[in-house]
């Protein structure tokens, strides 16, 4: 039998000063690269000007709630997460908030 893999996004997760896309996949050679090319993210990224190329400052202090908590989200899809605590996508606008609730499916 398998086991669940749980996890959140924490509120306070610190953001380390890298790019978003070092923090989505956490540096993990094992990270679902296939989720960054869905077109479902690709359109929440843009529609909530998320760069991945873009350095995070002093905390991620150069990013809103909402986008830190897509970031933080997307992480846990790239790491193979299966439930997730929905408390994560608190900051974030309901038709984002229900896309990605949809591709985590």
């Amino acid at each position: 039998m398998k086991s669940k893999s749980y996890d959140f996004a924490p509120i306070q997760d610190y953001l380390f000063a890298n790019s978003v896309y070092d923090k989505i996949i956490n540096f993990n050679p094992n990270a679902d690269l296939t989720i960054l090319r869905n077109l479902v993210v690709e359109a929440i990224l843009q529609a909530n000007k998320i760069d991945l190329t873009r350095v995070l400052v002093n905390n991620g202090e150069n990013l809103s709630k909402g986008q830190r908590q897509i970031i933080l989200f997307l992480n846990l899809l790239c790491q193979h997460k299966e439930d997730f605590i929905d408390e994560s996508l608190s900051n974030i606008d309901e038709k984002t908030k229900l896309a990605l609730e949809l591709i985590s499916y």
